[in-house]
């Protein structure tokens, strides 16, 4: 595993001279403005930036509301970068698509419940994607894989289509087209309309996590599992994306399954949102989707033993 120190300043929030000098630490060859790293953290170039950041009296920012304080605070977090040798072990794996497997436009759903699916923005080169909070979908092609694959508590939920509209102007120039969202999101998928792709789900819950976990709401309050009414976030320092641990005794007599939903959604919603709730996969279905050579994401799931 590869631990990455991720560094995000704009120009607005320090003063240029220093943006100068930690940019003659370090100068991202895409980054123009203000300054970005991102770094092995055990790189000596992230830690003197780090150190020149701490000796500015600049300190990492916590928050999930508002935005740094200028010269206060600098926008900090970690990412973790797993090996196949990482996840030999696990017994159970969160299922997390990278940012590159992220389709930033299917956040709407249509008025039956369907996830609405933008093909201009749906990723290439990845066979399970995502979108927020935490939805998963396939490709007609992925799901006939799975389901030869016949797993315990998976659901495909058809989606609905958006195609990639295009069209001239009077000079022959390709114009895009942006989809009316709230229109389509009336209509839905219409009848004999065909499903191109399809969302991934589980009808089993998994029990709460362990009380090892950190948990907030949205202002970093702490807050017990079953307590949704101001978001709910899990924390581990400053990782981007903390993992879950379960107890082991909390997990004992489950019946078999190889897809689950955490009993907690996640986010700044207030009040229980089922759909934020995150994708977690059996062994059996990890070890199947390598096997057939299906792209996305996974994270470990840590299982304390009492």
């Amino acid at each position: 595993m590869i631990t990455f120190a991720v560094i995000h300043l704009g120009p607005e929030e320090v003063s240029p001279s220093l943006i100068e000098r930690l940019r003659s630490i370090y100068a991202d060859r895409i980054f123009k403005q203000g300054f970005f790293l991102k770094l092995p953290v055990d790189d000596p170039r992230a830690q003197e930036a780090i150190k020149l950041l701490d000796e500015s009296g600049l300190h990492p920012w916590r928050s999930e509301t508002g935005a740094p304080v200028k010269g206060v605070e600098y926008t900090f977090r970690m990412d973790r970068q797993y090996e196949p040798s990482d996840l030999a072990q696990c017994s159970l794996l969160e299922l997390s698509p990278p940012d590159e497997a992220h389709n930033a436009e299917a956040i709407f759903r249509a008025h039956d419940g369907e996830m609405i699916v933008p093909q201009g923005s749906t990723p290439d080169g990845f066979d399970i994607m995502s979108s927020l909070p935490c939805w998963c979908f396939v490709p007609e092609r992925v799901k006939t894989i799975l389901e030869a694959g016949d797993f315990r508590h998976i659901l495909f939920r058809p989606t609905v289509h958006v195609p990639h509209m295009v069209e001239l102007d009077e000079l022959g120039n390709p114009i895009e087209l942006v989809p009316d969202m709230g229109s389509i999101a009336q209509v839905g998928r219409l009848p004999g309309e065909p499903v191109h792709h399809w969302e991934l789900d589980s009808d089993f819950t998994l029990p709460p996590l362990a009380p090892t976990m950190t948990l907030t709401d949205s202002e970093w309050k702490p807050v017990r599992s079953g307590d949704f009414a101001r978001g709910f976030h899990r924390r581990e320092g400053f990782y981007s994306h903390p993992e879950l641990h379960y107890r082991a005794s909390d997990l004992e007599g489950l019946e078999p399954f190889d897809l689950a939903r955490t009993y907690e959604p996640f986010g700044n919603r207030h009040g229980y949102a089922p759909l934020a709730r995150t994708l977690v996969a059996s062994r059996r279905f990890y070890e199947y989707c390598i096997r057939h050579g299906l792209r996305t994401g996974w994270v470990p799931v840590r299982i304390d033993h009492d």
